[in-house]
């Protein structure tokens, strides 16, 4: 549908598998992969699912500290002690959860538990899951993303639908200009204001 167009960056999504049919680097929203680890240690009791939930915890603190000191990434030392321990935990995890043995006369895949689906996730996923802490500017989850586009759906349980397709992309357009300007630090009125004035182009974020 031509969404994202010819964007080559980073895309940060959670796990909707079309997602990754975009010819753009990808990283996984750690968020939800989080409330996935919730699920799986609070209703299947999967220690692994704790134990990588506070990996990832813990691994987030070192990126803000080493954000804080105007740095861009951790250091390959420090990328391949996390990565090491991603591992060995990932291997614990199938110890603890091994794949049920394929049953005589029944065709197709065996079965797997939520907890051996995101097993598998993480195993084939690794790099777009520790992306966050090869490169900063990488977020570590895409709720950002959501909060911008919730009013565009908030708009649509309101009035049903928008009357056209010019309304529904000025709306979108308006949304824009506001969301952007929020993430740069400008205050709202002031950025409208200054939308329709001859200043809007050199203003600085207050």
């Amino acid at each position: 549908m031509g969404a994202l167009g010819d964007y080559k960056i980073t895309l940060i999504h959670d796990f909707w598998k079309p997602s990754n049919e975009y010819q753009c680097k990808h990283g996984m929203c750690i968020i939800h992969n989080q409330r996935d680890l919730t699920f799986c240690e609070e209703i299947e009791k999967s220690q692994w699912a704790a134990g990588m939930k506070q990996l990832l915890w813990k691994l987030l603190e070192k990126v803000n500290k080493a954000r804080d000191e105007q740095k861009e990434a951790l250091t390959p030392r420090q990328l391949s002690y996390w990565s090491g321990k991603y591992d060995k935990l990932l291997a614990a995890g199938w110890i603890e959860h091994p794949p049920s043995p394929k049953q005589r006369r029944k065709c197709g895949a065996v079965k797997k538990s939520k907890t051996q689906n995101l097993l598998q996730r993480f195993g084939d996923y690794k790099q777009c899951i520790l992306a966050f802490a090869r490169d900063f500017t990488i977020p570590f989850g895409n709720t950002m993303a959501e909060q911008s586009i919730r009013m565009m759906k908030v708009k649509q349980k309101i009035s049903g639908c928008f009357r056209s397709e010019r309304g529904a992309q000025t709306f979108a357009t308006i949304r824009s200009y506001i969301s952007t300007m929020k993430k740069q630090g400008f205050q709202i009125l002031h950025a409208l204001d200054l939308l329709f004035s001859d200043s809007h182009l050199t203003f600085e974020p207050e």
